[in-house]
């Protein structure tokens, strides 16, 4: 299985190809109040209004330094992943991922859908429909 591989403080997390549109450049964000801590803002990119989530305080509780954002390819809502950094495209074998622990039990079971190696690095493989579903703000789905 192939993956975009990118980094949140120190934890490399890993997104399935099919599920990444693109990778760009942080641009200017309109924030909204009363929205989730996580959710930092909204912009432009590709003519849509795009969420931008920073996965750092999804998956650490700490806000990221965003250098690069993941636009998201799934089919029920729009949203970006705010990462510090993007390392490219591996090559991971789906049987060498494995389930989290139990004792790793609770939100970030939520987001995390497995842990994989490469070489010698954990790394959090990420399910980009349980990310976004996240994003739901007072009841209101996103426009697709």
């Amino acid at each position: 299985m192939r993956f975009v591989l990118a980094r949140v403080h120190g934890l490399w997390c890993a997104v399935a190809i099919e599920h990444v549109a693109e990778v760009a450049r942080p641009r200017a964000l309109t924030h909204i109040a009363d929205g989730p801590d996580f959710v930092i803002g909204v912009t432009t990119l590709r003519d849509q209004l795009v969420p931008v989530l920073d996965l750092g305080r999804l998956l650490v509780g700490e806000p990221v330094r965003a250098t690069r954002l993941l636009r998201l390819r799934i089919p029920t809502r729009r949203a970006a992943l705010a990462v510090e950094e993007v390392a490219g495209v591996v090559e991971i074998a789906k049987e060498t991922l494995q389930p989290l622990p139990s004792l790793l039990n609770g939100a970030p079971q939520e987001r995390i859908a497995a842990l994989g190696q490469r070489d010698a690095q954990v790394l959090a493989v990420l399910e980009a429909s349980r990310l976004a579903s996240s994003i739901t703000i007072d009841g209101q789905r996103e426009p697709t």
